[in-house]
């Protein structure tokens, strides 16, 4: 991954986090641009419809965001690519999926996180993805968590935080399509309906039984 920008005029650009993807049979470079951005640290919240946002300046990289998912087909399978932590966004993810990718690729820059929990917690999120769309991850971290996730969210060629490392492992084309990828958050929409429905009988009968 690295920033890329686009020229509007002679005197404006916009700038994206982008991933890309060479093709060198093809003589083609193709690119996806990070639709979801890290607050405060690529672009301050609002700051395209709010114009005295924009003048704020705390160092932050300015990008803007991508607005399309971007599926690059190769021979073994098409894939997305999710952009450090667009791994934390379960209906993107589930985007990428429905949209026809057969396996996914996480790439981030964790190195800020230092030696803390805060790399490790990070990986762990990638296999709630898996598990929720059957699909395979290969993750590559600058510094760690690198690793590959299968359909069920186990982890295997995993390293470790900074340390040299270099692992190859296999990913399969993604299983039968779940109800997650499918629909959604609809099953909890459906749990916290029921329950306000419940809350709200008990109320109307206490309120009856109080009269």
């Amino acid at each position: 991954g690295a920033p890329e920008y686009k020229r509007l005029d002679s005197r404006k650009f916009v700038y994206y986090n982008a991933a890309f993807f060479f093709e060198p049979k093809r003589n083609k470079i193709r690119s996806y641009y990070k639709n979801r951005l890290v607050p405060f640290s690529e672009r301050i919240p609002f700051s395209g419809q709010v114009k005295i946002l924009s003048d704020i300046h705390l160092g932050q990289a300015d990008f803007s965001p991508g607005r399309e998912l971007t599926i690059f087909d190769h021979p073994e399978g098409d894939f997305g690519v999710l952009i450090c932590f667009e791994s934390a966004f379960p209906n993107l993810v589930r985007s990428f999926v429905k949209k026809g990718a057969d396996f996914l690729v996480n790439i981030t820059n964790d190195q800020w996180f230092g030696k803390t929990s805060g790399p490790h917690q990070h990986a762990a999120i990638v296999a709630f993805r898996a598990v929720e769309n059957r699909i395979f991850i290969a993750r590559c971290a600058n510094t760690g968590v690198s690793m590959f996730v299968d359909r069920f969210g186990r982890s295997y060629q995993r390293t470790e935080l900074f340390t040299r490392s270099l692992v190859v492992g296999e990913v399969h084309p993604k299983g039968p399509e779940t109800f997650y990828t499918r629909h959604g958050d609809l099953f909890v929409y459906g749990c916290i309906s029921l329950a306000l429905l419940f809350f709200l009988v008990s109320f109307w009968r206490k309120a009856r039984r109080a009269d």
